[in-house]
């Protein structure tokens, strides 16, 4: 399986977390609301900014190519628990932002689904 670069520097002031839920819930005109568990697997989505060196920005890109531009499933070290997950991109437009004028750092912002079987 592919693995997310190790070159990548997560910027920790942006993570973000949320645990999603596996709870179904049907809305009628009269009565009660049904709610049940479904029995499937739940996701944790998670958003952050990366910040890549400019000689490393085009090899990041190459990296997302080879993950069908974020639509396969990859190896990550999710931050929070420090163990091996698998993940897939939820936001496909990677936009880049340069951090300095001799455009030397690179930052953009990406979102994830994290399955942590």
């Amino acid at each position: 399986m592919i693995e997310f670069p190790t070159y990548v520097d997560i910027v920790a002031q942006t993570y973000n977390v949320e645990h999603t839920s596996t709870t179904l819930r049907s809305d009628f005109d009269s009565g009660f609301a049904k709610q049940r568990e479904s029995y499937c697997s739940g996701f944790k989505r998670i958003n952050f900014d990366i910040q890549v060196a400019g000689h490393k920005k085009q090899d990041f890109m190459d990296w997302y190519n080879t993950t069908g531009r974020g639509a396969l499933w990859f190896k990550f070290i999710d931050p929070e628990t420090e163990s091996e997950t698998r993940a897939r991109f939820t936001s496909f437009n990677l936009s880049f932002t340069a951090l300095d004028t001799q455009l030397r750092k690179w930052r953009a912002s990406i979102s994830l689904e994290v399955f942590d079987a």
